[in-house]
């Protein structure tokens, strides 16, 4: 039976993670919060959306928002019990996002997972599903507010997409493209190249050099 083995996972992935906040002061826990300790409304995603919608919610809490975000560091196994001690027990809106499309499923994986965990628990706020990020498309401030506003209103959405315009079975949300969480002073350039006229290399060296010899913190990413 595999059964104990998958039962103790949670706990020696938490012990691994203590561990590693010794060494290295970098403190994870199975689900990490972060927000308002008495939001209303929460997103739950996994992997590098978290780093978006975390500055979104830092945005929004500034501008009087109870919102927070959930980060997954372990899916599998799914403990519901670590999820519930992240979540604040002021949440009563909750959604859930994937990076996946289940194809003739009722929901996508986490999605189902969270849904579960509630049904389970035997409470059930309201909890809705979507998806970002599919075909490799952007996921940036502005859809990441679209998902906060969709819980905001009196009947959420479902199973919908953002940042995927679907105008055959209108599942998509309205993003406000002109949205910017940048703080004040943050400099954005973008700059075209021909192809095979060097502007990726120049400009990756440019990053580095600001990067390496200035106090600020630099980013590029190249489209072809």
């Amino acid at each position: 039976m595999s059964n104990p083995y998958y039962q103790r996972i949670s706990a020696i992935v938490s012990q691994c993670m203590k561990k590693v906040e010794n060494l290295t002061g970098r403190k994870y826990r199975l689900f990490d919060y972060v927000g308002d300790p008495d939001a209303e409304r929460i997103i739950i995603s996994m992997g590098s959306s978290c780093e978006t919608i975390e500055e979104v919610v830092n945005y929004l809490i500034d501008k009087g928002e109870r919102v927070g975000l959930v980060k997954i560091r372990l899916y599998r196994p799914f403990s519901a019990e670590h999820l519930f001690a992240a979540i604040p027990a002021t949440v009563d809106r909750i959604t859930v996002l994937d990076r996946t499309k289940e194809r003739g499923a009722l929901g996508d994986p986490i999605y189902q997972d969270v849904c579960t965990a509630y049904m389970e628990r035997g409470e059930m706020p309201v909890i809705v599903g979507g998806r970002y990020g599919l075909g490799s498309k952007e996921f940036n401030p502005g859809m990441v507010k679209a998902v906060f506003d969709n819980m905001n209103s009196a009947g959420p959405k479902n199973h919908f997409t953002v940042g995927i315009i679907d105008d055959v079975t209108n599942t998509s949300l309205e993003v406000e493209e002109s949205f910017d969480v940048a703080p004040e002073g943050t400099v954005q350039c973008k700059f075209w190249g021909l192809g095979a006229d060097g502007t990726v290399g120049a400009n990756k060296s440019a990053i580095k050099i600001i990067g390496d010899n200035t106090d600020m913190f630099a980013q590029a990413y190249f489209v072809p």
